[in-house]
């Protein structure tokens, strides 16, 4: 595995970009997610340990969010203005930073020494729009491709017409009324009456469902169930 630069990564880089998240004097935004880290230490040539204050099945997870590798000693060159604008930042993934600006965004490009799959966008353009109606206004207009910091309030409903259909109609649903325990002639509609151990017949619980009753038209008659349409 290698850096963006064709250096390649090693066990010590990798301990060593967590173990900055651990330092009281680097003051890591992200520190929070690392406390429970005891040590940090490459024990082999692609091999790192870390040890934990305490079992904590989310570690794994949290990590892989601030766990980012750096090249140690780029790091220890700029410690203070590391990922800077001016300075910038080394990393092992399919994009490599071309440009990075506060105020105009950032240029992605493919990594060259990328060791998985080619990436399928050649560059990738990530715009910094302040303002939330321009925002709004660059996603409608298809100035930009996607973003995922427009409100749902802003952004248009989507047309009931696109949305799948119900399978089901509106009113069809399954509904039970009991019928007093006792002798009885009748056949109930889902089946025939049970004998109890007297002797005795109990009507089962008569069950009936609007579907099979139908639903009513716009006129106000009952549709049967076999011309109903599923959705709204």
């Amino acid at each position: 595995m290698k850096f963006s630069d064709g250096t390649p990564v090693t066990a010590d880089d990798v301990a060593y970009s967590l173990r900055l998240h651990l330092d009281p004097k680097v003051a890591s935004q992200a520190a929070s997610y690392v406390q429970v880290v005891k040590t940090v230490t490459a024990t082999g040539p692609a091999e790192v340990t870390v040890v934990l204050k305490a079992p904590t099945v989310t570690f794994l997870s949290t990590a892989t969010q601030v766990w980012q590798v750096v090249p140690e000693k780029l790091a220890k060159v700029h410690p203070k203005d590391l990922g800077s604008p001016q300075v910038g930042t080394l990393g092992s993934g399919p994009c490599k930073v071309r440009n990075f600006s506060l105020a105009d965004g950032t240029v992605l490009v493919r990594n060259p020494h990328y060791r998985g799959p080619k990436p399928a966008l050649s560059k990738i353009v990530v715009k910094a729009i302040a303002d939330a109606e321009s925002l709004r206004l660059a996603v409608g207009s298809h100035a930009v491709d996607g973003t995922t910091d427009v409100q749902n309030t802003d952004s248009h409903p989507v047309p009931a017409a696109t949305a799948p259909a119900s399978p089901w109609p509106p009113t069809c649903r399954h509904r039970s009324s009991p019928i007093s325990p006792g002798p009885t002639s009748a056949t109930p509609p889902d089946g025939p009456d049970t004998p109890d151990a007297t002797g005795s017949t109990t009507s089962r619980p008569a069950r009936r469902s609007d579907c099979s009753r139908g639903q009513r038209g716009t006129d106000g008659s009952r549709q049967p169930a076999s011309e109903q349409r599923a959705g709204r």
